[in-house]
């Protein structure tokens, strides 16, 4: 589920109210075909109709891992060069990174995940904060190279299969958390 399927009734607001919660499914089958190989960014599978299946389990998992990040653990991503899947890339660069002044700047101020995302986002970073060559506007606002190669890389933490966004393309799921659900046959094959 995304924030586009939610419900009319709660819109934008599903999750917080907990009236939707999105879920990826697991199969444990002998009575489904894979056909990724079609649509590999789907990952679709053809079941046979009317089956029935037990639940094997529940875990809340977190999509998106900067939710939960200390200022180490974000210092650490921007540390890095990351690789992006072919839609992101630009004139054939496949890696962004690294952004090692964000990364001294988060440390320095001990910002947390969500409120770098509220910076990035807002371009606004908590109290006390001070200023750098980073809200530069040339630097990582308006839309720049190196703000749309940042939000890419980004794009990439999300653990969700990427959703289509019905005009032929698709996006990250950027939901906070999902449910796994685990199903099995329930008679054996």
């Amino acid at each position: 589920m995304s924030r586009r399927s939610e419900p009319d009734h709660c819109a934008n607001t599903c999750l917080e109210k907990g009236v939707a919660f999105p879920s990826y499914l697991t199969y444990e089958t002998c009575h489904g075909k894979d056909v990724t190989k079609w649509n590999e960014r789907e990952y679709e599978w053809l079941l046979l109709p009317s089956l029935r299946f037990k639940v094997t389990g529940v875990t809340e998992i977190m999509n998106d891992p900067w939710w939960e990040a200390r200022p180490k653990d974000i210092a650490e991503w921007l540390e890095q060069s990351h690789t992006v899947d072919d839609y992101w890339s630009r004139s054939g660069k496949m890696t962004y990174g690294p952004w090692p002044d964000i990364a001294a700047a988060v440390l320095a101020h001990s910002i947390d995940g969500q409120a770098f995302m509220k910076w990035f986002e807002n371009k606004t970073f908590p109290e006390p904060y001070v200023a750098g060559k980073w809200d530069d506007p040339k630097y990582l606002y308006i839309e720049s190279d190196k703000r749309m190669e940042f939000r890419a890389a980004s794009n990439m933490r999300f653990k969700l299969p990427w959703i289509s966004t019905g005009r032929g393309g698709t996006e990250p799921n950027t939901v906070q958390y999902y449910y796994r659900i685990n199903l099995q046959d329930a008679e054996p094959c």
